[in-house]
């Protein structure tokens, strides 16, 4: 290195141009050169005459097969060395793409040629922007091509699943790539070790967050999907594999015949054995979770009690209760178990399922995305109930009531709360909960800021009837001034929806349980004129609308 060597090699190749020999084997010494070098052990000064001569062999001996092979590895160990390099040497290798390329297509048969040549696309694809000049100038297709040709060249299906993976991180690629010819070559690749299974999944998972066409590629191959499955199997303890074989199945679930057909090839016990054996790793975690909720539903209930999918989710997110993605995901998983039986929701408030909804709604109180899901969780757990009692007893009303008033301007979000509450209030010690913990103030307070929508409307007028129903146990709610208003109000802005106008007679028989209620009710001057403008529409309205008018 040191003793006037490539010095020697570029004169021999300068005033040698149209000796083949001389220019293959100088190809071959500063390859074998570079082949030995790490960053910032040799001067670069030269590298850039070097990489110019090797350009020059190549344009001046395109048919020479040998030769074109020597200078694309050649090419490729320079790569190695660029921790000294300069502007004139980027420049060099960019416009070396071209040589790379056109020894590509010039020798589609070779192995030589095609081996150093995903080799030298692979290390070039990594120096600033030319993973963009490999795309833009055919390099995938021609990839793919030696992939397809040459499927028993571990090195090369090594170095092509690298360039791939490389380009993968710019969607633009993702046409290119997840070509039916594609998808085969790069599932083909399953054959190989743990190291090339990571690669192999890690281009699917890219792949399948693509456009509809190229998730469609994955899942009409004949094996793709299999082969990820089997993958995650063969390969227990990479949590690389795990993880992107979860986000796979995740991504190509477009339909309920997929999704069967997942659950069919034991989708759901991968995922848990990826869950089980890398507890401690969130991103494992969340994309199991998030795969889990959406197979659930398409898998029998004793396989699901066999592989403990509850149990595991809910281990996810006692581990990781600050990971927000985790309670996301995780709520999901159990509201997707919970809303398939009435067993499985006994099932899950069994194992812990609804005080650790709960506490990752108070501990995410800023999170809309674990609101949302929570409310809907309770919503499904609060059908039984020993959980209407539960949820209760644990916080849930309060829990609740924080997130609508945190999330106010969130339409899901108030819908959630009205239909939880609702669900909630058959049980008298939770009326009284929501009373005291300012439930019925968060209701009007939401009636008032969404005073034109009718569904939000709707809702609450059911949630405050389910709340001031008769008790048997209790005595009637005393509804205060505002809250009356507010049932006013809606009945004004909404006289020709019929639900709207029902509901909203039905609320105020309740209110009328109440002798204070019926005292406040006769001082509202309006009051008479809305319900027997609802009794002349609606037929429906006529018996609640009656009794009302008869107290008028």
């Amino acid at each position: 290195l040191t003793g006037g060597v490539r010095e020697q090699i570029l004169d021999s190749m300068h005033y040698n141009p149209d000796s083949t020999a001389i220019q293959e084997a100088s190809c071959s010494l500063i390859s074998l050169v570079y082949a030995k070098v790490y960053d910032g052990t040799i001067s670069t000064h030269e590298t850039a005459d070097e990489i110019a001569a090797v350009r020059s062999a190549m344009r001046g001996h395109r048919k020479q097969e040998s030769l074109q092979g020597a200078a694309c590895l050649a090419l490729r160990n320079f790569c190695s060395a660029l921790g000294n390099s300069n502007d004139r040497i980027v420049a060099e290798l960019s416009a070396s793409m071209d040589d790379v390329i056109l020894a590509s297509r010039t020798h589609p048969k070779s192995s030589v040629v095609q081996e150093n040549v995903c080799g030298a696309l692979s290390a070039l694809s990594t120096i600033s922007d030319m993973a963009l000049s490999v795309a833009s100038s055919g390099g995938i297709q021609l990839i793919i091509g030696a992939m397809n040709e040459f499927p028993g060249l571990l090195s090369l299906q090594n170095d092509a699943c690298n360039t791939l993976l490389i380009l993968t991180s710019q969607k633009e690629n993702f046409e290119a790539i997840g070509t039916e010819l594609g998808i085969d070559a790069i599932v083909r690749c399953f054959d190989g070790d743990m190291a090339m299974s990571e690669k192999v999944c890690s281009i699917i998972a890219a792949l399948s967050s693509g456009e509809y066409q190229v998730k469609l590629n994955i899942i009409e191959h004949e094996i793709a999907v299999n082969r990820v499955i089997e993958c995650m199997f063969r390969f227990p303890g990479s949590s690389h594999i795990q993880m992107a074989g979860s986000e796979i199945i995740f991504n190509i679930s477009v339909d309920e015949y997929i999704i069967a057909d997942i659950a069919g090839l034991a989708g759901i016990g991968c995922l848990k054995t990826a869950m089980t054996q890398h507890l401690d790793d969130p991103l494992v975690q969340e994309k199991a979770c998030k795969a889990m909720a959406i197979l659930i539903p398409f898998v029998d209930d004793e396989i699901l009690m066999g592989n403990h999918v509850g149990r595991c989710v809910y281990e996810s997110m006692q581990r990781h209760p600050e990971n927000d993605k985790i309670q996301i995901e995780g709520i999901g998983a159990l509201c997707s178990l919970s809303k398939k039986s009435r067993d499985n929701k006994e099932a899950v408030a069994q194992l812990g399922g609804i005080i650790v909804i709960i506490n990752s709604m108070v501990q995410h109180l800023g999170s809309i995305f674990v609101q949302e899901k929570g409310l809907i969780a309770l919503c499904s757990l609060g059908v039984l109930r020993a959980n209407k009692v539960e949820i209760g007893n644990d916080g849930g009303i309060q829990a609740i009531i924080n997130g609508m008033k945190e999330h106010r301007m969130s339409e899901k979000i108030q819908i959630g709360a009205l239909e939880a509450m609702r669900q909630l209030s058959p049980i008298d010690a939770n009326r009284v909960r929501i009373v005291n913990l300012g439930g019925v103030d968060s209701i009007v307070e939401s009636m008032r800021v969404y005073n034109t929508n009718e569904s939000i409307q709707h809702n609450a007028l059911l949630t405050l009837s389910s709340i001031s129903a008769e008790s048997q146990y209790q005595e009637n709610r005393i509804a205060t001034s505002t809250e009356l208003d507010a049932v006013v109000d809606v009945m004004r802005k909404f006289p020709q929806s019929e639900k709207v106008q029902l509901n909203a007679c039905k609320l105020l028989r309740n209110y009328t349980l109440a002798p204070a209620n019926v005292e406040l009710m006769r001082q509202n001057e309006i009051l008479p004129v809305l319900v027997q403008s609802a009794t002349a529409n609606f037929p429906s309205v006529v018996e609640q609308a009656q009794y009302l008018i008869g107290l008028f």
